[in-house]
């Protein structure tokens, strides 16, 4: 697992890690301090690690995010594409 810390005027706000096996790249988890949201944070974390993903060759990226959120719309400003929807169902109160 690679892990990378993005940092703005010399203090670290935040983190994405990436996990590469047999040609494949996780986008696994990611965060961003509340303070330094809406600044282009996560949007570099995603890029940095899909870079590093083409480096290392691997030919599929894997990453998650809810729907309609702001993680999904930085991974697609940053080249990839929904491929699945995914539900989660609750008992009805």
């Amino acid at each position: 697992m690679i892990v990378f810390i993005a940092s703005l005027q010399d203090e670290d706000v935040g983190i994405g890690s990436l996990y590469i096996n047999d040609g494949t790249a996780i986008l696994a988890a990611s965060a961003v301090k509340p303070k330094a949201r809406n600044q282009g944070v996560h949007q570099a974390l995603i890029q940095i690690r899909i870079n590093e993903a083409l480096k290392k060759n691997c030919s599929f990226m894997i990453g998650h995010a809810k729907f309609a959120s702001i993680s999904q719309n930085n991974m697609e400003r940053c080249g990839l594409r929904m491929a699945y929807t995914k539900s989660i169902w609750t008992e009805a109160k």
